[in-house]
């Protein structure tokens, strides 16, 4: 008959733990704004300008193929 100590301790472990992972769901690190602020420096810095002619052979082989130099 003394094993109501025991539930109520039982229970009291399950509640901490369910709140602990509650609560460590909604959680952002902390680092994640330096990392993302990072990256987009990067990207910036990483832009080119895009290869114009490249498009520009692309397209001519897709509307006139005899244009190309290699036929599939």
């Amino acid at each position: 008959m003394n094993t109501r100590w025991e539930i109520r301790l039982a229970l009291t472990l399950i509640i901490i733990l369910v709140l602990i992972s509650i609560s460590g769901c909604g959680q952002v690190p902390m680092a994640s704004d330096r990392i993302l602020e990072q990256h987009e420096s990067q990207d910036l810095k990483e832009q080119q300008a895009p290869n114009f002619q490249g498009i520009a052979i692309a397209i001519a082989c897709v509307f006139a193929p005899q244009s190309c130099g290699t036929e599939n």
